[in-house]
C-alpha cells in the first residue's frame, strides 16, 4: 500500500477558507476530497503548482518595479489604469499569465528537472533575500520569457 502525504493545500486540515465578497468561505478541500491526504505523485503536482505560482509572482513583481524605477517611461500604476485595472489586481493578472508560461515551458522537462525546480523555489521561499530582486529581472529564465 502506498503511503499518503499531507496535502499542501490544505496543510492536512481537509477543508480551505477563503475570503469571497468580502466574508470568509469555507469548503472541503477539493485536492484531498476532505481527507487532508493525498498520493505522493499528487503531492508533487500541488508542489510543482506552488513553484509555478512563485515564479510567475516573483516576475510579475520584478516588473512592477522595473517600471515604477524607469524614470523616462510609463509607471506601473499607469499601465494598470491603461487595462483598467488596480495595480495589485494588474499585477495578480501577470502572475497569473507568467505562471501558465512557465507551466507551458516545463511541460517537457524531466522529472529531475521539475524536481530541481521544486527544490529551488521552495529553498527560496524559505529564503526570501536568497533570490533578490535584482537576480529575478536578469536572470535568463525570464529572459526567454
Amino acid at each position: 500500500m502506498e503511503e499518503l502525504l499531507v496535502c499542501g493545500r490544505c496543510c492536512g486540515e481537509g477543508r480551505q477558507s477563503w475570503v469571497e465578497d468580502d466574508r470568509w468561505v469555507e469548503d472541503v478541500c477539493y485536492a484531498c476530497g476532505g481527507s487532508g491526504s493525498v498520493d505522493p505523485e499528487h503531492a508533487f503536482e500541488q508542489r510543482l503548482g506552488a513553484a509555478l505560482d512563485l515564479l510567475g509572482r516573483r516576475k510579475a513583481h520584478a516588473y512592477r518595479c522595473a517600471r515604477d524605477e524607469d524614470p523616462e517611461g510609463e509607471d506601473f500604476a499607469f499601465c494598470a489604469a491603461e487595462n483598467m485595472l488596480s495595480a495589485r489586481d494588474y499585477e495578480e493578472a501577470l502572475a497569473m499569465d507568467y505562471s501558465e508560461r512557465a507551466s507551458r515551458e516545463t511541460r517537457d522537462w524531466s522529472r529531475e528537472r521539475l524536481e530541481w525546480l521544486v527544490a529551488l523555489s521552495e529553498w527560496s521561499w524559505r529564503s526570501p533575500r536568497a533570490v533578490s530582486a535584482e537576480h529575478c529581472r536578469t536572470s535568463s529564465w525570464e529572459d526567454r520569457w
